[in-house]
């Protein structure tokens, strides 16, 4: 009797850590799909036909400098499926791109920038 009380608390307990790596799984995948910015392909340097840079992070920050200002702007960014937004955390305004080819794409009204992946 102590045999089989012992047998089926093993296997409660193997299948408990096989429900908790399910989960793990599971929740990585989802966040790996939705969240974050880290390993979404994204991340490197980007330039502009006028000589503009525009770095993009793994912690979600972008960096842009203009080379006409020698300032650059610090923004934040996210990334969902192809889209990348990016956020200027002083004043809240949003410009989003498509990301396709190792090119961001941003068209608002007649103008539209390219950024191109180095």
């Amino acid at each position: 009797m102590a045999s089989r009380r012992k047998s089926k608390g093993v296997k409660l307990v193997a299948l408990i850590i096989v429900l908790a790596m399910v989960v793990a799984l599971l929740t990585t995948g989802i966040y790996a799909l939705f969240g974050g910015t880290s390993g979404s392909g994204v991340e490197g340097t980007y330039k502009m036909s006028d000589g503009s840079k525009m770095a993009l992070d793994s912690s979600g920050t972008a960096t842009i400098t203009i080379p006409s200002s020698n300032q650059s702007l610090p923004l934040t960014y996210s990334v969902q499926g192809n889209t990348v937004t990016l956020r200027n955390p002083q004043n809240g305004k949003t410009v989003t791109y498509t990301f396709k080819d190792n090119t961001l794409t941003s068209t608002e009204g007649t103008q539209t920038e390219v950024w191109v992946k180095q």
